[in-house]
């Protein structure tokens, strides 16, 4: 009931925050390469209008190096190695 109120009344999103492109750039790769499958290099370019091989390659070529990190066809991914330093990876991603 209280729900239903509120879209009456539009209240349903006052603590709604507005990403910033940037922001919401760093929260699409951040969770994109949470996921299993990664992040679709094909979808980032679109969205983003960014080479994501071009704007991170020194991050990829890193952790590739390692073992940490997978092209799989228009995916990168993380390797199931690099589940434990995820967050590591995630940062580097970010600066």
């Amino acid at each position: 009931k209280k729900y239903f109120k509120q879209i009456e009344t539009s209240d349903l999103f006052e603590n709604f925050t507005k990403l910033t492109e940037k922001e919401y750039e760093e929260e699409f790769t951040f969770l994109s390469l949470r996921k299993t499958k990664g992040i679709n290099l094909a979808e980032f370019r679109d969205k983003f209008g960014v080479d994501f091989k071009k704007k991170y390659a020194s991050v990829i070529e890193k952790y590739s190096r390692n073992g940490f990190l997978r092209m799989d066809g228009e995916y990168l991914r993380l390797t199931p190695k690099a589940y434990f330093v995820s967050n590591e990876i995630f940062a580097e991603f970010l600066r």
